[in-house]
């Protein structure tokens, strides 16, 4: 136990939860996972000499899932929520080259890699703290964002244009646009989860939200009569 004397005040650390004596607590600031994750908040606070050390060495980890990132509605936010719909994205188009076999797909992987951390041509999920506090003090100018817009684009160009590409297009089946619905268009592309009939998201809100490539079948099905049998 700790006692506080006329020279030696106890100190406690943001980090831990506990109270460290002057030898082990220096007054080191850091910014606290748990308040970024739950708040929003990267007030740097004073930890221990363990927990300075520790965050240190965690800080460029892809530690961090977006899903444990609260919502809040701090401007500032908005910068990683477009940040992991681009990552999105660039998975997507990832799996239509890949899908449709074209050349372009090994390019694209190759200026990824060369481009972007490892962690993000792995999956879309995982973050460092680094990431979240350059985000959060440079929003958009982050240099991953800028790249990750910037290849977005190359990428989604390059299949609108591309024939072996479009060889495996797929089209709204309620409006029957000739324009080709992309899984890679996040917020605007819809798939039926039983018959993986594709939509645009505003023509099947306009459905009620139901698949009318399902819904064929069951209005074809005789009911049986109801009229009294003699």
């Amino acid at each position: 136990r700790l006692t506080a004397t006329l020279f030696n005040n106890p100190r406690y650390c943001h980090f831990v939860g506990c109270y460290f004596c002057p030898r082990c607590h220096a007054g080191d600031l850091r910014v606290i996972p748990a308040r970024v994750a739950e708040r929003w908040d990267f007030e740097p606070r004073k930890v221990c000499k363990m927990a300075a050390e520790f965050l240190d060495a965690q800080v460029n980890l892809p530690l961090v899932p977006i899903t444990r990132v609260r919502r809040t509605k701090v401007s500032s936010q908005s910068a990683l929520t477009e940040m992991h719909a681009l990552r999105q994205k660039l998975m997507r188009i990832l799996q239509v080259l890949s899908e449709s076999s074209c050349e372009f797909h090994e390019t694209l992987t190759a200026i990824l890699s060369a481009q972007l951390p490892a962690y993000m041509l792995h999956g879309v999920d995982l973050y460092t703290m680094q990431d979240l506090i350059r985000l959060a003090i440079e929003s958009r100018s982050y240099p991953p964002f800028g790249r990750l817009a910037r290849l977005a684009t190359m990428g989604a160009e390059h299949i609108r244009v591309c024939a072996t590409c479009q060889s495996g297009a797929r089209f709204c089946a309620i409006c029957a646009s000739p324009r080709p619905v992309y899984i890679f268009e996040i917020g605007a592309y819809r798939a039926c989860d039983c018959c993986q009939a594709v939509f645009h998201s505003k023509c099947f809100a306009r459905a009620g939200s139901e698949c009318p490539v399902c819904l064929r079948p069951r209005a074809n099905v005789r009911r049986p009569s109801l009229a009294p049998v003699r």
